[in-house]
């Protein structure tokens, strides 16, 4: 793969795994099920030159034209055990995690502080929260909170990778270096 992107580090593809149910969460019992599903698929994909990042999701994405509840890579320590276990980086949205956390009544802060270092990419949306700075970029309306300005400067020492929106790259340039 590298050779057809030109570069000389492993690829990342952010993946979303999958998990969600249509009428509510899976017990806990059918929630490990599916991470051992998963742990079996990954084993049999050769991964030479291909980091696979698996996304945080929010608790109740939109799939396939209805409100569905996501039941993997949601919450905190069970991110933290399958990249324990399976030697594994993720892409940490902030949106998603954000609206689990709002969810599950948990800190973000918290969840940021323990989820950053199994990070090798960030996704960087709005999400509610304390405003630092509003951006309108056509119709769209950004915010960009305390949260997000920690992540980014732990993203670049750790030099991580970014996918920012148009809005979030005015924002950091605006903000000059960090």
């Amino acid at each position: 793969m590298k050779t057809y992107f030109g570069v000389n580090h492993s690829i990342r593809i952010v993946i979303n795994v999958g998990g969600f149910s249509i009428d509510q969460f899976l017990k806990r019992d059918e929630k490990l099920a599916c991470y051992d599903r998963l742990e079996k698929s990954l084993s049999k994909i050769e991964l030479v030159g291909v980091e696979l990042l698996p996304q945080t999701m929010p608790p109740f994405p939109w799939h396939f034209g209805g409100q569905r509840f996501h039941n993997l890579f949601v919450e905190q320590d069970e991110i933290i055990k399958f990249c324990e276990k399976n030697n594994l980086k993720i892409c940490l949205d902030i949106s998603h995690s954000k609206l689990a956390c709002s969810h599950f009544k948990t800190s973000f802060f918290k969840f940021c502080e323990k989820v950053a270092p199994f990070a090798s990419h960030l996704h960087l949306a709005d999400s509610k929260g304390k405003m630092v700075k509003v951006y309108k970029l056509r119709k769209e309306k950004l915010i960009l909170k305390h949260s997000h300005l920690h992540l980014i400067r732990y993203a670049l020492v750790h030099r991580l990778s970014l996918k920012f929106g148009k809005a979030m790259k005015m924002m950091v340039q605006d903000f000059g270096k960090l």
